[in-house]
């Protein structure tokens, strides 16, 4: 897999990076001028917190949005977890548990219905943007892959990758 770098606004990817693991990353965004990284305002990402810690690091004037997708789906995840223990605690034997274990078990997504009233602000910081712009690109690359059958080197992915973008953009 590799590391996706796209513009948020316009949607251009910048860069494919064959490594995600930091120590890469970090070498690779420290080799650009610190005059350039000083003028990255904003970094929108999922919750991987290796890549809050190099932001940090590259990018020291840059403000971590975290997607709001990626808070919802954890949110969602924490909640369903807590549900089963819940419903693992109820005994079935009893008329009563096993009713609360039923309403549980059959009603737990009306619990989750209105997680569209959750602050923009929070999520958004003000500018409205998202990482979904990446995790299309990242769908893409996984198709043209599936697609391909592989390649024999990474050079020849990111080429096709950047032409089917620039298709895509024009």
């Amino acid at each position: 897999m590799a590391f996706i770098a796209m513009d948020g606004v316009t949607h251009q990817l910048h860069n494919l990076i064959d490594d995600r693991r930091i120590y890469s990353l970090t070498n690779h965004f420290l080799q650009y001028p610190h005059s350039e990284k000083i003028k990255v305002k904003y970094l929108v990402m999922d919750m991987n917190a290796s890549y809050e810690r190099l932001i940090k690091v590259a990018f020291p004037n840059a403000k971590i949005i975290t997607d709001r997708f990626h808070v919802v789906q954890q949110i969602t995840r924490a909640f369903n977890v807590l549900r089963v223990k819940g419903m693992n605690k109820f005994n079935r034997n009893n008329d009563i548990e096993k009713n609360h274990y039923k309403r549980l078990k059959w009603f737990w997504k009306l619990l989750l219905k209105d997680y569209d009233d959750l602050s923009n602000d929070v999520f958004y910081s003000k500018i409205r943007t998202s990482s979904a712009c990446v995790e299309g690109t990242n769908n893409k690359i996984k198709m043209i892959k599936r697609t391909v059958f592989g390649y024999r080197r990474n050079l020849h992915l990111f080429a096709r990758v950047m032409l089917c973008q620039e298709i895509n953009i024009n």
